[in-house]
């Protein structure tokens, strides 16, 4: 098991010309994981909380916590710096993922998965949330080189409008994937 905490404070001078004088952004982040192996079958879990994690760096892909990756396909759902009415709006997020995987044999794993993500700021029109989910298998060709296959399903959410202007938040769809990663270890 694995637990982490994060916190920034960032002041700030002046935003898109707005005359932003000395405005503080407060950024935290707690979060837990877990790996628990019964013989040849294991489980992932892993949980996070924050508050503006873009503005402190922690939601990018390189350093994401949970192993499933939700990407920030839209601007006010980054979780940066969200101005609303002239004021400064802070905006959480949770994140949740659970793997389950079964190795039936050393070389072969099959690992099944789902992640859910939420979005909340005060600025927008309604919360967002998204789920991903997954389905691969890796075979383990020599060691140190991998074949992993995989499908997945994401659920884009929703494009958050900003409060009056509901006719801005939209369905963004879902997106079907299939492919595979080849990969050497040395």
């Amino acid at each position: 098991m694995h637990l982490g905490a994060g916190y920034q404070h960032l002041k700030l001078n002046d935003i898109q010309g707005l005359n932003f004088k000395d405005k503080s952004i407060h950024s935290w982040l707690v979060a837990a994981d877990a790996d628990i192996d019964f013989g040849p079958l294991y489980l992932q879990i892993a949980a996070s909380e924050g508050q503006n994690g873009s503005d402190a760096g922690w939601n990018d892909e390189s350093g994401a916590i949970a192993p499933v990756i939700f990407s920030d396909y839209y601007f006010n759902q980054n979780m940066g710096v969200n101005i609303h009415n002239g004021k400064l709006k802070d905006t959480t997020r949770f994140m949740a993922s659970l793997s389950v995987g079964y190795h039936l044999t050393e070389s072969l794993r099959f690992e099944a998965g789902a992640a859910y993500r939420y979005d909340d700021n005060s600025a927008f029109y309604d919360s967002n949330n998204n789920m991903t989910f997954y389905l691969q298998a890796a075979y383990t060709v020599a060691p140190g080189f991998v074949i992993t296959p995989e499908v997945g399903y994401i659920d884009l959410g929703d494009r958050v409008g900003t409060k009056g202007n509901k006719a801005s938040a939209k369905d963004q769809g879902y997106l079907w994937y299939a492919g595979a990663q080849w990969a050497m270890y040395f």
